[in-house]
């Protein structure tokens, strides 16, 4: 289900049917035509997403029977909220939970913005949750100038009513992700991204399996700490010169990179679905030095971020040109589209990442 046609997962051979969302339903008259796509298809599961979560509402819970996400569906409502989530930890009783935090500024409409924003160095970045009620999609502005922030945050405040601003993190992007039911551990994950997009922080493009222990038992505690029940990936920025990382939000849903998990042998999908149903469940914990990416349009936007690039010199693009080659000649390495029995999905990728970079041009 989605309102674009041409989604991806629409042309996957592991999708028997698809339905396309009408655009603009939100709360009741959005969970009306879901209730009645379940009654017409009979659908028992449903894997929420950011999106649809947005969408419902406070009309989550009417669909608790098919949501895979424990006994309080609230829950997930509540800590897909990135305000939610940080102000929880900010006020924990335990003083671990305040630990590993990026320097930040939780903020509010009608609450005074400090003159010079201060303790938060530059750049900054605004982090705002999709609101339901006034269809507003989630949104991260960058800030360069402190002068900027200050102009800037009070209509987007007054627009979503609460947010908060980060200071940029130094390291590399990591994800420590599982699958947790019933108050057990019945997956786990952990990647860091090789390349990002754009090259200086953003979604993954190619990443590997990998396992740091102290930040694992960080993560850990606080999926613990939420009760968390189903699949949720915690990102953080760790720095490799001294090992510390810094937490950076909580994705509440399957994350971009799953197919990294496939191929490092943990289903998640289909872990999820045992739990949920009853099944029994022997716990897994993927193997390290798996790597995989998301060669077509996501790895080539990753190189275009380089090239782009003028504070870097030439050698430094034409050596991410060439590494760019290599990895394609490199059989050891999996591509997110090429999946078994599925590989119609990356040529389709291929044909369409021309006419993205032309329209950008």
């Amino acid at each position: 289900m989605s309102q674009d046609a041409s989604a991806l997962g629409f042309a996957s051979q592991y999708c028997n049917e698809s339905v396309l969302q009408p655009s603009g339903l939100t709360g009741q008259p959005f969970a009306q035509w879901l209730a009645q796509l379940i009654e017409q298809r009979q659908i028992e599961l449903i894997l929420p997403s950011e999106g649809l979560v947005s969408a419902l509402g406070p009309e989550l819970g009417r669909f608790a029977d098919r949501l895979p996400v424990g006994p309080d569906p609230q829950r997930l409502e509540r800590f897909i909220s990135k305000f939610e989530l940080f102000d929880l930890f900010q006020r924990s009783a335990d003083p671990a939970l305040r630990q590993n935090l990026p320097p930040m500024l939780l903020l509010q409409q009608g609450d005074p913005l400090p003159d010079m924003l201060t303790g938060l160095t530059l750049p900054l970045f605004a982090k705002f949750d999709a609101v339901p009620s006034r269809a507003l999609g989630a949104l991260v502005q960058r800030y360069d100038t402190y002068q900027a922030a200050l102009a800037g945050l009070p209509a987007l405040l007054a627009n979503y009513g609460r947010g908060l601003l980060q200071q940029y993190a130094v390291g590399q992007g990591v994800g420590v992700f599982f699958l947790r039911w019933n108050g057990q551990i019945q997956a786990s994950l952990m990647h860091r991204r090789l390349h990002e997009v754009p090259h200086t922080g953003g979604v993954s493009s190619y990443r590997e399996t990998w396992w740091d222990e102290a930040l694992y038992q960080d993560a850990l505690r606080r999926i613990e700490a939420l009760d968390w029940w189903g699949v949720g990936m915690l990102e953080y920025r760790w720095n490799a010169a001294d090992g510390r990382f810094q937490l950076m939000e909580f994705n509440a849903r399957f994350w971009g990179s799953l197919h990294l998990a496939l191929f490092a042998d943990v289903d998640f999908p289909r872990l999820l679905v045992d739990v949920w149903s009853g099944q029994p469940v022997q716990a897994v914990r993927a193997k390290a030095g798996v790597r995989c990416r998301f060669t077509f349009p996501k790895d080539v936007e990753h190189l275009w971020s380089v090239c782009r690039d003028p504070a870097l010199g030439l050698s430094r693009k034409a050596s991410a040109l060439a590494k760019f080659l290599a990895l394609g000649l490199d059989p050891r390495l999996h591509s997110d589209l090429w999946f078994p029995g599925d590989q119609g999905l990356y040529w389709r990728a291929l044909r369409s990442t021309p006419g993205k970079f032309l329209r950008r041009a």
